[in-house]
Parts: structure tokens; sequence; C-alpha cells
């Protein structure tokens, strides 16, 4: 049978219900159930917590690329060449084999290096990133322990990750807002600059 999508809020409300809910045949179904829920979503946690920690170091060397170059790696070799050395540094994929593909709901195949996609939206600015964390776009669908990055091809960038579900990752302590991570460098660097520039009084 297959889980619907979205499926992290359903299991946890599910946990709720089987544990509120009289005991079925004895109690060892209702609670089998329950611990099975429990095991699939401290998996999901905890490879959801491992693809934060990956988002994090793509944007910092994100940022180290920009720093250097005053823009994000071009199409084609530079490109290339910038995802060869940061997938360099995750052995593995956060939910391979361990969590299931909620979507199919199936095991995962055997453990998969992270994916890694640069993309660019040219009409994408810092407004639309903030507000990507409330309702990101709904084509936003990946393999689970995929990273997305879009830039705009100036300086604002956002990256998320796929889970379980592949939807972006979701911080459910924190209003379910999307655990988004971006930031404008353009602005960065001109706010720098005035900073160091003497001021006329």
């Amino acid at each position: 049978m297959r889980i619907s999508v979205g499926i992290k809020t359903s299991l946890l409300i599910a946990c709720v219900v089987v544990t509120t809910a009289p005991a079925l045949a004895g109690g060892k179904v209702a609670y089998g159930h329950l611990e099975a829920f429990q095991e699939l979503m401290k998996q999901i946690v905890q490879a959801d917590g491992q693809l934060c920690e990956q988002m994090q170091y793509v944007s910092k060397r994100l940022q180290q690329y920009y720093a250097r170059n005053g823009r994000f790696p071009s199409p084609g070799t530079a490109e290339q060449n910038f995802k060869t050395s940061v997938l360099r540094h995750f052995p593995f994929n956060p939910y391979r084999p361990k969590v299931t593909d909620l979507y199919y709901d199936k095991q995962l195949p055997e453990e998969e290096k992270t994916h890694l996609h640069i993309l660019t939206d040219p009409f994408m600015n810092y407004d639309s990133v903030r507000a990507f964390r409330k309702s990101p776009p709904t084509s936003w669908r990946a393999e689970p322990g995929t990273i997305m990055v879009i830039t705009n091809g100036e300086g604002t960038y956002a990256i998320w990750g796929a889970s379980a579900d592949r939807q972006p990752v979701r911080d459910y302590a924190n209003n379910n807002r999307v655990r988004l991570l971006g930031r404008d460098l353009a602005a960065d660097a001109l706010k720098r600059q005035y900073a160091s520039t003497p001021q006329a009084y």
C-alpha cells in the first residue's frame, strides 16, 4: 500500500492515535505499529539532520567560491568541478539504505552518495527565498538525500534538501517551515564595501 505524500506529519498523528486508541488484538498490534512508527520517525529525523549538515557545507563552499570569483560556478566545467569537489566530502547519502522512500513506500536501494544539482532562476530574489521557507513551490520534489542549489545567476542563492517523502526537509519545531539556506551575497558585498569606505561629514 502506498503511503501518501506529506507522510511525516501523518506518521506523527498516527503515533498519537495508536497511543490513545483502545488496544487491538490484546494490544500487541497497536503497540507494535507504534514502535514501528517511532523507529521510522527516528531514522528520518536523524537523516534529516545529517542532510542539513551537508547543506550547510554546500552553502559555505558556495559563499567561498563567490568571494573568490565574484560569481557562482558557471554551467559546464566550472560547475562540474565545484560539485565534484563538494561531493568528495559526503561519503554517503544519509537516507540510504536505512530509511524507507515514503513516496513509493519501499526500502531505498543500497547506499549511494548524495546528489547535488545546481539550477538557475533569473527571477529569484531574496524576498523569494524568504517566501520559500513558508511555502515552497510544488515542483520542489527530488529523491531522498538530494541537495538542490538554486541561484539567480547574480548573487542570490537558495539551498534545500529532499527528505524521505521527496519534499523539502522541514523544521517541525518552527511552524513546519522549510529548512532552507539562502543569502544575497551581492548585497552583502555592497554592505561591506560601504562600511569600509570613508564617509564625508
